[in-house]
């Protein structure tokens, strides 16, 4: 199985310094394609002038990987569409990420897709930026409503948490067994400040839905 991100910038043509946020965004794209350069089948790649993709031979580090560039790229808006699936043709190599097609791109089109319409439709639900299209409708429609809600935490948080937020997952990624007083050093505050902002915004929780994501993709893909 494999697993294909499409990331897509809203409203990029009004981005003022346009120039300089794709140039951060390629620079950052080349970092993750170096940290995670075990786990990719086809390396993170600028397609269109808002538009990224990458593809992936396992589930394991992605919803990592797509927070690592939501707090690098912060605040610009990004949608990320996840799918998985095989892929029917393949006639490029790692660095080329056109020539490449099957259901594994499909699903992800698909999913982008969906954030789009149900953003212009739909006003009564949250909506979260990351979708997931499986080969299992019924698995994607738990999954989708768990994302959701993990937005819905996501977008409550305060300036002050989410900075504290994204520093942990730039610094460890999505990861709940982190050594809270090195992170306390490291951010000059005490430990108790951290766990206090944590648990107030909720974060345990969010990781404990994406950590939930992960492990049912990863079981129900495997079989």
């Amino acid at each position: 199985m494999n697993y294909a991100i499409i990331g897509d910038i809203v409203s990029s043509k009004s981005i003022q310094q346009r120039t300089e946020m794709q140039n951060k965004l390629q620079n950052f794209l080349d970092a993750i394609n170096n940290e995670y350069s075990s786990c990719f089948v086809k390396k993170f790649a600028i397609t269109l002038g808002d538009e990224f993709q990458a593809l992936y031979q396992d589930f394991e580090y992605i919803l990592e990987i797509v927070h690592k560039i939501q707090v690098e790229m912060w605040p610009v808006k990004i949608r990320f569409g996840i799918g998985s699936g095989e892929i029917l043709v393949n006639l490029s190599d790692s660095d080329n990420p056109y020539n490449s097609d099957g259901p594994v791109w499909w699903n992800s089109r698909n999913a982008i897709e969906s954030i789009k319409q149900y953003s212009m439709t739909n006003k009564i639900m949250d909506q979260s930026n990351i979708i997931i299209k499986t080969m299992n409708e019924e698995l994607d429609d738990l999954i989708n409503a768990s994302l959701s809600l993990c937005y819905s935490i996501n977008t409550s948080w305060t300036k002050p948490q989410r900075k504290l937020i994204h520093f942990i997952i730039s610094k460890v990624g999505i990861v709940d067994d982190f050594v809270k007083k090195e992170i306390a050093i490291e951010y000059n505050q005490y430990e108790s400040t951290i766990f206090s902002k944590l648990k107030i915004s909720k974060y345990y929780n969010y990781l404990a839905v994406l950590k939930s994501i992960k492990i049912l993709i990863i079981y129900r893909e495997g079989e």
